[in-house]
């Protein structure tokens, strides 16, 4: 379920953040889904209680995720807040082909960039 990158430039919480956000956002976790412990993640993936720690901090501040005294840690996320998060990613990228225009890439070189990012995208299934 989870990969992490120990040579990865990217810290190893935020690795964790990125992952939990790409099951919720693909559907894989739904609201309701309970998630493994902070424990139980840090011996699943073998690092250290203080770096899942501090992932679970970073997706409960946004919403994601909501831990139950007593009960355990659930996804919190549903469909109107993906939503919400979805118009928000797609009008960044609607931005950004704009830019991508004005510095004078053309329509055939962004299409290109899309096509590849989909390539990309299969490989990871």
């Amino acid at each position: 379920m989870f990969t992490i990158h120990t040579m990865s430039e990217i810290p190893l919480y935020q690795q964790i953040v990125d992952q939990m956000k790409e099951l919720v956002f693909k559907g894989y976790l739904v609201q309701g889904d309970q998630i493994p412990s902070v424990r139980e993640m840090a011996k699943i993936l073998s690092v250290n209680t203080s770096t899942v720690s501090r992932a679970y901090k970073e997706l409960e501040s946004i919403g994601m995720i909501q831990a139950v005294v007593g009960k355990g840690t659930f996804i919190s996320f549903n469909q109107e807040m993906r939503n919400v998060e979805k118009q928000k990613v797609l009008k960044q990228l609607e931005h950004c082909v704009k830019e991508a225009k004005k510095v004078g890439a053309t329509t055939e070189e962004i299409r290109r960039c899309f096509e590849g990012l989909g390539k990309e995208e299969k490989r990871e299934i």
